[in-house]
């Protein structure tokens, strides 16, 4: 931690004086705008220093590039007043830093209440208690209401935030988080995501279950239902099986047709697909939420079921059979 000079102490405390005990505020000194001035430059410059940036990239700091004219407000406000700290470019080559106390000059309601910079800003400007241009404001220099300690810190990270994309250091990139839920292990998520390669797919069933863990168990089945549709839509694509005629908004009994037409399931394998359906559809609006958690958990479990017995299989033979047709 950086140790503070009693002279960074004395400008913090005088100007402190005149926000939180106006009463007894104590009185600016001579050159007390020089040492402001000298305090709030260097804790800018510090802070950027702690950025280890190249050279080009101090381009994005505008005190870096500019003379500034800092004006250091303080406005009355309903209980302690507020210090707002505004820089615009000066076209001169040197700093200056003025002090305005309105705080026995201004009596108006919406401003001693008011929590925005920008329209106080504005009512200084329009009632002649301030001369600046508005287009030459540095908005990243404005961080209302804190202490002024912190105002030369703030500026510079604003700035480094609003430009850090730019920046010739590289970026730390975020590792890729599991984001599918506590049920990926179990019912083999992550395996089906990797093995489909389908951005589509994923989304759909991150959605699902992020729905789940949220306990939306109504949405959480209604997208699984799509999930177990896009699963035997994809085994089918496989076998190149959607062609001919086939359905682009395929019902349950479209795709049984076509497994049973090329004998891909007997029965009780379509019994079982069956009853992965009627689970999905038997879920109400009106459920109390008990239910609907296991009978998600089925639909999962159906979706492992069809994944393996189903879709694993024919990526297998689409392999093993890049341009055939499976039954012909």
């Amino acid at each position: 931690m950086r140790n503070i000079l009693p002279e960074e102490e004395q400008v913090q405390d005088i100007i402190n004086s005149h926000i939180y005990n106006h009463i007894e505020s104590i009185p600016f000194p001579d050159g007390f705008e020089n040492k402001c001035l000298s305090f709030l430059k260097q804790s800018y410059l510090n802070e950027i220093n702690k950025m280890q940036l190249d050279s080009s990239d101090k381009t994005f700091f505008s005190w870096l590039n500019y003379s500034m004219n800092i004006h250091l407000c303080i406005v009355p406000g309903s209980k302690i007043n507020k210090l707002l700290v505004i820089a615009e470019k000066n076209p001169s080559e040197h700093d200056v830093l003025n002090i305005h106390d309105y705080t026995d000059s201004i009596r108006d309601y919406d401003i001693e209440n008011s929590g925005d910079s920008e329209l106080i800003i504005s009512y200084l400007v329009k009632h002649s208690y301030l001369k600046v241009n508005s287009r030459n404001i540095i908005t990243q220099a404005l961080n209302p209401f804190f202490e002024f300690k912190d105002q030369g810190i703030l500026w510079a990270k604003n700035e480094y935030d609003n430009a850090s994309n730019q920046f010739s250091k590289p970026s730390v990139k975020k590792l890729d988080f599991n984001k599918i839920g506590l049920h990926a292990a179990r019912y083999e998520f992550d395996k089906m995501i990797n093995t489909l390669d389908n951005k589509q797919f994923e989304i759909e069933l991150s959605e699902s279950l992020t729905a789940y863990e949220k306990g939306m168990f109504y949405v959480c089945a209604a997208g699984l239902g799509g999930i177990i549709e896009s699963l035997l839509y994809y085994t089918l694509e496989n076998y190149s099986l959607t062609g001919n005629g086939f359905p682009n908004d395929p019902t349950l009994s479209d795709f049984l047709n076509k497994f049973k037409s090329v004998k891909l399931v007997d029965r009780r394998k379509i019994n079982s697909i069956k009853a992965t359906f009627q689970i999905r559809n038997s879920i109400s609006h009106f459920n109390d939420g008990f239910t609907t958690v296991d009978q998600c958990n089925l639909l999962m479990s159906g979706i492992k079921n069809i994944y393996t017995n189903y879709y694993l299989p024919s990526l297998e033979w689409k392999n093993e059979n890049p341009n055939s047709v499976y039954g012909k």
